[in-house]
């Protein structure tokens, strides 16, 4: 009798390790980008223009790999869910950053902490969206990571 397998489904134990290391290089990528936001701000150095900076999805290293790989993507749900929940991020960290700028500093240093917490923090949002998409692709897209 062969295997029964759900659509969409991880065939073996390397492509589940394979979409696991993926998703820890991926968070991983948005924690230490999620850092330099605050330790900018710890240090009192950020500027009004870097708002729109921090706003834009397509400067940190997931957004770059999102923004090679939609061409090939843009009609998947799974890749279009992923875009929506890393753009939610980008607006969200930048919004914190104009608290900040706007004088509520420790608020927003506190909302930069949560967000970096592993106790349901601002990861914890995209990790369903991103497993969906990350089980979707291939090897090869996860590698151009």
């Amino acid at each position: 009798m062969g295997s029964l397998q759900a659509p969409g489904s991880i065939a073996s134990l390397s492509d589940v390790c394979s979409v696991v290391n993926q998703i820890e290089e991926v968070l991983s990528a948005h924690a230490t980008y999620t850092e330099q936001v605050q330790a900018t701000m710890q240090a009192g150095t950020l500027q009004p223009e870097e708002i729109d900076v921090i706003r834009r999805d397509d400067r940190c290293r997931v957004g770059l790999w999102l923004h090679r790989i939609c061409e090939h993507f843009d009609s998947s749900p799974e890749f279009l869910a992923v875009c929506a929940e890393h753009s939610r991020f980008h607006n969200r960290l930048a919004n914190i950053a104009q608290h900040f700028l706007a004088g509520e500093r420790e608020s927003a240093l506190t909302e930069v902490a949560a967000i970096l917490s592993l106790n349901g923090g601002g990861f914890h949002d995209i990790l369903g969206t991103l497993t969906n998409f990350l089980r979707s692709v291939d090897g090869e897209t996860q590698r151009m990571f």
